[in-house]
């Protein structure tokens, strides 16, 4: 149970490290800011955090 818990854990970081890079992209070359991306890599790790801290006690 706690291997696909893992995966899902680290997808959730890796895709938030990716919308983090887009809005970091977005902002050295002054394009127009999107809430929506900062949002929703927000979302990620937290959901991240709760599947990393289910894990522990499931484990």
């Amino acid at each position: 149970m706690a291997a696909p818990l893992h995966l899902a854990e680290t997808a959730c970081f890796i895709l938030a490290a990716w919308l983090a890079v887009r809005v970091l992209a977005r902002l050295v070359k002054g394009a127009p800011f999107r809430r929506r991306d900062a949002g929703a890599a927000l979302v990620l790790v937290l959901a991240g955090l709760l599947l990393g801290w289910v894990r522990q006690i499931i484990a």
